[in-house]
């Protein structure tokens, strides 16, 4: 594939949200979408950079092309920043873009995948443990090593690292802040600001699930993530798919601590690397 040293245009992205999954993503995807000033595809996770590389650049510029007059262009894809090799391929394409980041207490976030997961792509029957100490979900929790080469080849200025905590405690404050970002109007208010979006769920049948879930990545690789979207978001398919959760995980304390020792050991890291504190509910949760 021939590639150009960068992207030039004015229907490509400005602004990338990267991650983390279970963190608020799909909520901030609405918030993106129901802007007046900003264009965001009809699918949330492109994963042009990561999985869909090969299908080249012309595919990629053609999922923007009705942005028209949009002041920010953008996309979410919570997985770019699970391999180092996404956050090359944006700075080489698209050295000029703005990365978003949430981040979740990693031992919530965990629970909320290991309840999510279950329906899609594991063995319900796998515990708590194994799910979490293995070497995929630590990697996905890893937000230093996972940070790191947006921060080191784009620059601090152009990474906007929130949390989770703070979109729960004044989503006004928060969406104000990524607007403020990406230079569109600030002021506005979303109409899913106080909505949930994509809340913890269980699956109807576990088996039908997990193949809507095989099927609309198989539609992914036809090069249908726009379709895939819209189905996703629709709430006469979710409410086929899906019901509320119907009962807590039973997980033992001992795992529970185990695991915020593991986590925690790269915090100072994060820290330096992001120039702030934690937020202090990461410390001080049982």
């Amino acid at each position: 594939m021939t590639c150009p040293r960068s992207i030039v245009g004015p229907r490509l992205p400005t602004f990338l949200y990267v991650g983390a999954s279970k963190a608020g993503s799909s909520w901030i995807y609405e918030i993106l979408r129901e802007h007046p000033e900003v264009f965001v595809p009809a699918a949330k996770d492109l994963q042009f950079f990561d999985s869909y590389y090969q299908k080249g650049l012309d595919w990629y510029c053609g999922q923007f092309h009705n942005a028209r007059n949009a002041k920010a262009i953008g996309e979410v894809s919570h997985d770019y920043f699970l391999a180092q090799s996404s956050a090359y391929r944006i700075a080489y394409h698209l050295p000029e873009v703005k990365i978003i980041a949430c981040l979740r207490e990693p031992v919530d976030k965990i629970l909320s995948s290991y309840r999510f997961n279950r329906t899609t792509t594991v063995n319900k029957n796998i515990t708590f443990g194994e799910y979490a100490f293995s070497s995929a979900i630590l990697k996905q929790n890893a937000y230093f090593e996972n940070l790191r080469p947006f921060v080191e080849l784009l620059g601090r200025s152009r990474v906007l690292v929130l949390f989770y905590d703070d979109l729960k405690l004044n989503p006004n404050a928060f969406v104000q802040r990524i607007y403020q970002f990406i230079g569109v109007n600030d002021c506005f208010q979303p109409p899913s600001l106080h909505r949930r979006v994509l809340p913890a769920r269980d699956a109807r049948s576990e088996w039908l699930a997990h193949k809507v879930f095989s099927g609309a990545r198989f539609a992914r690789k036809l090069g249908l993530a726009n379709l895939v979207g819209t189905i996703k978001r629709s709430q006469v398919a979710s409410a086929l798919l899906y019901r509320p959760p119907s009962r807590d995980l039973a997980i033992s304390d001992d795992i529970i601590h185990r695991l915020r020792q593991t986590l925690s050991e790269t915090y100072p890291e994060l820290e330096q690397l992001l120039d702030c504190r934690l937020p202090k509910a990461w410390r001080e949760t049982p």
